[in-house]
């Protein structure tokens, strides 16, 4: 049954997408820390990388593609792109445990105006696109 407007089903996406990224990390923890903590997929090669949004993904190509990854928790996933050089940082250094700032905020929208696409500012600060998303939307972080 399709949703009474497009909001909806764009809120009802977000939620399957969270519950089938959750139940997947449920019984998982960092294989660098331990931390069962802010845990994120990382793929091992990145050359092998179809895709970061593979939640919405039939079974079998999920299950492929995270065949390819590690778990690791936000601070160790933030400091293995500092040490491969994919994570450049902002105007200044960012916390490795950090979550949005009005700092970040600011940056995430210069990058934006700068010509940046939303999915190269995901992966410069290593944060979900649809963050980015909400933050130059303004659907987040409105006072900034």
């Amino acid at each position: 049954m399709p949703m009474a407007t497009k909001e909806e089903q764009r809120k009802y996406q977000r939620e399957w997408v969270a519950r089938h990224r959750q139940e997947y990390l449920k019984d998982k923890f960092c294989v660098r820390c331990g931390s069962k903590e802010e845990l994120r997929v990382h793929h091992k090669d990145r050359n092998l990388k179809v895709s970061h949004s593979i939640w919405s993904w039939s079974e079998i190509r999920r299950k492929t593609e995270l065949a390819k990854c590690e778990i690791l928790c936000q601070t160790c996933h933030v400091e293995h792109h500092r040490q491969d050089g994919a994570y450049q940082g902002g105007k200044g250094k960012i916390p490795t445990n950090a979550k949005l700032n009005s700092t970040i905020v600011k940056e995430i929208r210069n990058l934006s105006l700068s010509g940046s696409s939303n999915r190269d500012i995901a992966r410069l600060l290593i944060i979900p696109r649809q963050t980015v998303d909400d933050v130059i939307s303004r659907r987040s972080w409105k006072m900034v």
